[in-house]
């Protein structure tokens, strides 16, 4: 895969990818960028098309649902972006629908839940209904109102990390988030369901409750910082402070560490 438009060495933070059919998109510190295919050969391409403007630290990037012709992409202390593919051309055309003082300068995370988006931050989840046209979005503040780490969609039950509170989970019928649980480790960076079982990515370790279960470290596996937590297709996958990913079949009882990932180039060889 080859990177154009900006030297290698200058992506130096890469905060969130989106995937749908054969669109990938990754938000970076220096912008938004798409994978392309042109002759054979896969190449990021900086997102510069009508409407997006190029240098700008995009934190989080979604698309709105399967069809993969709407994403959206927000960008730190900048504001909230909408693009919609033209299938003639295979083109993105971009639209900014708030800027940051609508929403929060360090608004890092979005999510889409059928015709709702939500975005989260220091400033905790906002919420808005996905209106049509032209017409302007609507946030609504939530109980939610501190730190929030990440906000994750588990097959349509939205969970949320919340830094020294715990995992909070959105409840439609009342507009507002519920505890899940006394979490054990407050500092929680990542949340992820699968069924009924949650795992919760803390400081000290990886935590798994399910229903009527009070949250348990797992001990299964090494108790370091675990940064990132993932549920795809009935597997959990974790990412620790070892640089190892694990991954578990049988909703978090038992763990199974993957091949360690290769120690990429730096960009002088």
């Amino acid at each position: 895969v080859a990177t154009n438009q900006i030297p290698v060495n200058s992506i130096t933070k890469f905060f969130d990818t989106a995937a749908c059919g054969e669109e990938l998109f990754g938000g970076t510190n220096e912008g938004l960028y798409r994978l392309v295919r042109a002759k054979h050969e896969w190449t990021w391409t900086k997102v510069t098309e009508d409407g997006f403007p190029g240098d700008l630290i995009v934190a989080g990037v979604t698309f709105r649902d399967d069809k993969c012709d709407t994403i959206f992409a927000v960008a730190r202390g900048e504001g909230l972006w909408k693009g919609k593919r033209n299938n003639q051309d295979n083109k993105w055309e971009w639209d900014r629908v708030d800027d940051a003082k609508d929403i929060d300068d360090d608004a890092r995370y979005v999510l889409v839940d059928g015709d709702n988006i939500f975005l989260a931050g220091d400033f905790g989840v906002r919420w808005a209904a996905i209106p049509s046209d032209q017409a302007p979005y609507v946030w609504q503040a939530t109980n939610l109102t501190t730190l929030v780490t990440s906000i994750s969609d588990n097959n349509g039950r939205l969970l949320a990390a919340v830094w020294n509170q715990g995992v909070y989970e959105w409840k439609p019928q009342t507009k507002d988030w519920a505890l899940q649980g006394d979490l054990p480790d407050k500092l929680v960076y990542y949340v992820a369901a699968i069924q009924s079982s949650v795992i919760a990515g803390a400081q000290s370790g990886l935590f798994l409750t399910d229903t009527g279960m009070a949250w348990q470290l797992v001990k299964s596996v090494p108790q370091e910082t675990t940064y990132t937590a993932l549920a795809y297709q009935g597997t959990y996958f974790i990412g620790q402070r070892s640089e190892l990913v694990r991954k578990s079949v049988d909703e978090g009882k038992t763990w199974k560490t993957l091949p360690p990932f290769p120690r990429p180039l730096r960009p002088d060889g």
